[in-house]
């Protein structure tokens, strides 16, 4: 029996969190909610539960900001 194969499918909260200019939230956590930053802050359980009080039905996707330029690689090992 041949295993299916899923496809990586990206959200729309991390789609925006690659292409959106976030800079002036440099060092801080962050709360998403579709295309928006909805709470941020230094500590992320506030920001977390200031994002679930605006938007309680939603799940916010929660990061960090690095202060400066983060050089990401992805590698392959096989």
């Amino acid at each position: 029996m041949a295993r299916r194969r899923r496809k990586n499918r990206v959200s729309v909260e991390f789609d925006f969190f690659l292409r959106a200019d976030l800079s002036r939230f440099a060092g801080q956590y962050i709360a998403i909610v579709g295309q928006q930053v909805v709470a941020s802050g230094s500590n992320a359980r506030l920001v977390w539960s200031q994002a679930k009080r605006r938007f309680p039905s939603s799940t916010p996707t929660i990061g960090k900001l690095p202060r400066v330029e983060t050089l990401v690689l992805c590698l392959r090992w096989k």
